[in-house]
């Protein structure tokens, strides 16, 4: 009893949460139709898009930082400038963190989409097929459920972990959306 009436009061955390974190699983849904006529190459694209527009957004901070880097680093700089840099380069890199974290907030309803959109390409298609990079070369050579056909990398849905095949077969539900955006949060 006491617990419904607290929940009248201040309100149901679950409901709460649906309403925050309902807007960006919609954008995320509406992303992700539209990510259905990409290739497989397209949509492995869109990763580098993301860590573009990261690299755009904290390209001038980076640059600052690493002259605040390079002047603290000159052996003929005293111990009192020094301490000065060395906050500076505290206080860039608390920027650039932010920076990143605006960014990735931005961003988020888009990736979460390649993602979902991506696992339901692996569950309904049991694999995906790319243009074969470094990356897949590497990794095939070193597991199994990758495979390098040509120029093309053929990503299974079934591999090996800890001696057990494992099948994906998850397209993700929009409570899972909702819970990554939680932790992504840090809640």
């Amino acid at each position: 009893m006491a617990l419904g009436i607290f929940k009248k009061l201040l309100g149901d955390k679950t409901t709460k949460d649906r309403k925050e974190y309902q807007p960006s699983i919609d954008k995320t849904n509406e992303f992700q139709a539209a990510f259905k006529s990409l290739s497989d190459d397209d949509l492995r694209a869109k990763t580098a898009y993301f860590k573009g527009l990261i690299a755009e957004g904290t390209e001038s901070l980076e640059q600052e930082l690493a002259q605040v880097k390079a002047q603290a680093s000159d052996i003929n700089t005293n111990v009192q400038d020094k301490e000065v840099l060395f906050d500076a380069i505290d206080r860039l890199a608390k920027t650039i963190d932010e920076r990143i974290e605006e960014i990735l907030e931005e961003i988020r309803p888009e990736a979460f989409a390649v993602v979902k959109e991506t696992a339901r390409r692996w569950a309904e298609n049991g694999k995906l097929e790319v243009t074969a990079q470094q990356y897949d070369k590497d990794l095939a050579a070193q597991k199994d459920g990758i495979v390098i056909e040509s120029e093309k990398a053929i990503w299974n849905n079934t591999w090996t972990a800890a001696g057990a095949e494992v099948t994906w077969g998850m397209v993700h539900y929009d409570v899972q959306l909702m819970g990554g955006g939680v932790l992504h949060k840090g809640n």
